[in-house]
């Protein structure tokens, strides 16, 4: 699948509500690397954090602005009877300023953050990330045995 197809994909078949922000753009890299950029209102992302408090003391205009939110994480496969493929995020960033990978938790919802455990079927053998593009195994008839 490529980047392209899976940012498609992501776009019809996603519902808002399964994503912490919106427009959500995907970049496949190498080693199973991917990075996720989205944008979501400064008010939208301190209603969900322990800011929201905060929130309330702050300009409309300020809290109506967009701001991009960026993760860099690492997909796994994760095989068994509960298949999934997990995203550990490695790196998260809200505009241009980093902070620790933690704070996406404490940030959300973990409602907001079910997108990081993606259930897969049984007829998944194994994924992996290239640059550009996912790659999705099958299993053969064998493995399904």
């Amino acid at each position: 699948m490529s980047e392209a197809e899976v940012n498609a994909f992501i776009s019809r078949n996603l519902d808002t509500g399964d994503l912490p922000f919106d427009r959500p753009i995907i970049v496949l890299r190498d080693g199973n690397g991917v990075e996720i950029l989205g944008q979501i209102t400064l008010g939208r992302l301190l209603a969900d954090s322990p800011f929201a408090a905060a929130a309330q003391t702050l300009p409309t205009r300020w809290t109506s602005r967009p701001v991009w939110l960026h993760l860099a994480a690492h997909a796994q496969f994760e095989p068994g009877p509960r298949r999934q493929l997990r995203l550990d995020v490695r790196r998260v960033a809200v505009g241009q300023q980093r902070v620790p990978a933690w704070t996406l938790r404490v940030m959300f919802d973990p409602a907001r953050l079910r997108f990081l455990r993606m259930p897969l079927p049984d007829t998944v053998a194994d994924v992996r990330i290239q640059t550009g593009r996912m790659v999705i195994r099958p299993t053969s008839s064998r493995e399904r045995i």
